[in-house]
């Protein structure tokens, strides 16, 4: 699979001294720096020996394993971590705190890498041999409620799902360089950003990716929600309504989540039809709307695919913003999604499905009192959705009748 472009590793700043794009210069800008955080700096240095170990004196084709990894990370909390925050509250309490450090830290390296990088297929094998160690009960602290609440620490960790949401971007990250008023806008140094940014956006969905088909997801209730938002907004032409500007790596973040977790969503999505957790202004799963979605979207992936065979360049016509650089990797991707989904739900590319309700029209079936940003995983309430997610049905005067003895 082609890798997006990016700046190689020889030096961490640029002309602005900001950091490189790329793991390297992430990772070499922290541990350049040794009077920061003591316990950020370790980190730093343990991925680095762990993702880059032939720079860290190892042998070509050797390196710690994830075991080994994983028993030091554990231990780090007891030998560093204790020592320098034993009774500090906030954020940095115990488990808690360094539960947050070790995510942001482990989650921003991966998405430093490329997305087919095997940087990333590491950080999971990481994580997995975390949640292998012998577990034990301690209290977290859940920003969402607010309260303490017993988890079990890397076994089947509360946290995880709500770091690795916080640590994904967010599309705001990438419009600024589409705006063509500043002539900084336009210099290369901001287009270097930019370019880095796009390629962060879709590593950081296939690790998103790689981790929900790993499991790792299990308790976080928004993670399908926020799935959806992402194939939406790569398929979706129109959506939403205040994104004018669609971008080629959408596409592709779109493509990593079914190359990647396509059978975990289809599973709980299409098959299973799990309902959201009665928020989100994208809810189309709760609807009953499962199926017809896969075949959209599957749809959608070969008319994107046949646009680009054909030389289309046109944004108009693409539906997104294509950048040249990116073409031969978005057509791989497209073509390999489409082909998954169909392996996975053959019968609904031969049979055929009701076509749904889009745009504006999906959205005035229901009133909405109040809307939260399904990309960040906030919640919302809508008249008429009970808490599961599927709409309420009006009682009869005979089931209030009988609510009315109970």
């Amino acid at each position: 699979m082609a890798t997006l472009d990016l700046l190689p590793d020889e030096k961490i700043y640029d002309e602005g001294d900001e950091v490189l794009p790329g793991l390297r210069p992430h990772l070499d800008a922290i541990l350049s720096s040794p009077e920061g955080e003591d316990i950020v700096f370790k980190i730093a240095a343990m991925l680095k020996e762990y993702l880059l170990p032939e720079l860290c004196g190892y042998d070509k084709g050797s390196s710690p394993t994830s075991a080994e990894m994983a028993l030091r990370f554990d231990n780090l909390y007891e030998e560093v971590y204790l020592p320098l925050y034993n009774g500090f509250r906030g954020k940095h309490k115990g488990w808690t705190g360094y539960l947050c450090l070790f995510y942001s830290e482990v989650f921003e390296a991966a998405f430093r890498a490329p997305y087919d990088d095997p940087a990333q297929t590491k950080v999971v094998e990481l994580l997995q041999a975390l949640r292998d160690l012998p577990g034990r009960t301690a209290k977290v602290f859940l920003a969402s409620e607010f309260s303490w609440v017993d988890s079990e620490i890397w076994s089947n960790e509360i946290l995880f799902g709500w770091e690795l949401s916080h640590a994904m971007p967010y599309t705001g990250e990438l419009t600024i360089p589409l705006c063509r008023s500043f002539p900084y806008f336009l210099s290369g140094l901001n287009l270097l950003d930019f370019n880095a940014a796009c390629a962060r956006w879709v590593s950081a969905a296939a690790l998103s990716a790689r981790c929900t088909s790993a499991g790792f997801n299990n308790l976080y209730i928004h993670c399908f929600p926020r799935i959806g938002y992402v194939l939406t907004l790569g398929l979706e032409p129109g959506f939403p309504s205040h994104q004018p500007t669609k971008l080629d790596c959408y596409v592709m973040a779109a493509a990593q989540y079914i190359l990647l977790a396509g059978a975990t969503i289809d599973e709980n999505c299409v098959r299973n039809q799990l309902p959201f957790h009665r928020m989100h202004r994208w809810k189309r799963w709760a609807d009953g709307n499962g199926p017809n979605m896969w075949r959209l979207w599957g749809d959608r992936f070969a008319e994107i695919a046949q646009a680009l065979d054909d030389g289309v360049v046109e944004e108009e016509q693409l539906g997104f913003r294509l950048f040249e650089q990116n073409r031969a990797a978005l057509r791989e991707m497209v073509g390999q999604a489409r082909e998954r989904m169909v392996e996975l739900e053959p019968a609904l590319f031969e049979e055929g499905v009701a076509q749904i309700e889009k745009g504006e029209e999906a959205e005035t079936t229901e009133k909405v009192e109040a809307t939260g940003d399904a990309e960040n995983g906030e919640k919302t309430e809508e008249k008429g959705v009970n808490e599961t997610g599927n709409p309420e049905k009006e009682k009869t005067e005979k089931e209030k009748k009988v609510e009315g003895k109970l």
